[in-house]
């Protein structure tokens, strides 16, 4: 799972990647959006090493689907596909 956002824009305004997320600054970053949406996230992470990465992918997914159940998603999927079953493949944040 990829977060970008535009938390952190570079000289021209452009929105920067992120630290890799199994970096401690990527985790730190990653931390810094999570906590707007989820305060206790860093109650659940204390004392825990080796799932941080985990628990924080599952936060951001958590965010992306109450975004999607309350309408607010936003498709990044240039061309969405289809699967067999009829169901859409794309990628929302």
């Amino acid at each position: 799972l990829r977060i970008k956002s535009s938390a952190r824009r570079n000289s021209t305004g452009k929105a920067d990647e992120l630290f890799n997320k199994r970096t401690k600054q990527g985790q730190e970053e990653r931390l810094r959006l999570l906590l707007q949406h989820f305060p206790a996230i860093s109650m659940q992470l204390h004392g825990i090493s080796g799932a941080r990465t985990d628990i924080i992918d599952a936060h951001a997914c958590l965010w992306t689907a109450r975004r999607v159940a309350y309408g607010k998603a936003v498709s990044l999927t240039v061309d969405t596909e289809v699967d067999s079953k009829g169901l859409k493949a794309e990628i929302m944040v």
